[in-house]
């Protein structure tokens, strides 16, 4: 994705802090398409530790079957508040999730600072979570080095 010729040329990068212990509840059972009883039932269903269960009053249980599928349909909503932030192909802006990690891609860093920040900023996902955005950097251009694990060329 960034090593092409007419690839983007800086990226933000984004945590979401403390994912799987608090993302909302409520946003969850009012926003996740599937039953409501049964979505409900699994999240407060708590979590076995040396013979003792904790209850969930928040988040999900992280290594939980159902965790990183709810987590994903929440970044549902920051991709698609993005998508509506830049409009031109030629913004070249792409968005990458692993776990509670993320990055955008743009064009320029002023199109990730002015439009994208504050679309993930206003977006519904920051109901669900309190991620934390950093200032667009630009990926190394020199021959041989990787970055997100992916051989760079020059990308100048």
């Amino acid at each position: 994705m960034l090593s092409r010729k007419h690839s983007p040329q800086w990226v933000l990068e984004g945590d979401i802090k403390a994912c799987f212990d608090e993302i909302s509840h409520a946003w969850l059972l009012q926003h996740v398409r599937m039953d409501r009883q049964m979505l409900r039932k699994w999240l407060k269903a708590g979590y076995w530790e040396k013979a003792q269960l904790f209850p969930t009053r928040q988040g999900t249980p992280q290594g939980g079957i159902l965790s990183p599928l709810l987590a994903n349909l929440a970044l549902d909503g920051m991709q698609k508040a993005i998508g509506d932030a830049v409009s031109q192909k030629g913004d070249k802006v792409n968005f990458v999730r692993y776990a509670d990690d993320f990055i955008v891609t743009g064009a320029t860093p002023e199109l990730l600072e002015q439009k994208v920040k504050p679309a993930l900023t206003a977006s519904s996902a920051r109901e669900v979570w309190n991620s934390q955005s950093k200032r667009p950097s630009s990926p190394p251009s020199v021959p041989g080095s990787t970055f997100w694990g992916t051989p760079c060329a020059s990308l100048g």
